[in-house]
């Protein structure tokens, strides 16, 4: 489900922009900005998931039996995980309707200026 796939890349790339920003202290306030915005991305669609499939509590991935951390990774991997990011949101934009839409649409314009301009 379109839904479901960028609440899980959103939250992947907040967990990467956190980790990153540990290891980079330059670039540290510009990551932690991605990663809370990326982590409300992913508040967002997870909760208008829970709205189309008309379940009560928000719907998010199932932990695993053993946590594990992410990678770190370096700030162009990041770059390319968020414009990949964008373009994956962008385009489940294109083919949903309404809501979903103007939601997928604008998590796809917000993801390309964390890409584009906020870690520049």
């Amino acid at each position: 489900m379109r839904l479901q796939a960028a609440a899980a890349q959103a939250q992947a790339d907040a967990e990467a922009a956190r980790g990153l920003s540990v290891l980079d202290g330059a670039a540290g306030p510009q990551l932690r900005i991605i990663a809370d915005q990326r982590s409300r991305h992913a508040s967002a669609l997870a909760d208008e998931l829970s709205r189309y499939v008309e379940r009560p509590t928000s719907v998010t991935a199932a932990p695993s039996s053993t946590p594990v951390a992410p990678s770190p990774v370096s700030r162009q991997a990041l770059h390319a995980q968020l414009t990949r990011s964008a373009k994956d949101a962008g385009d489940a934009a294109v083919a949903a309707s309404g809501y979903q839409a103007a939601l997928l649409g604008s998590v796809a314009a917000a993801t390309r200026v964390h890409a584009e301009v906020v870690l520049a």
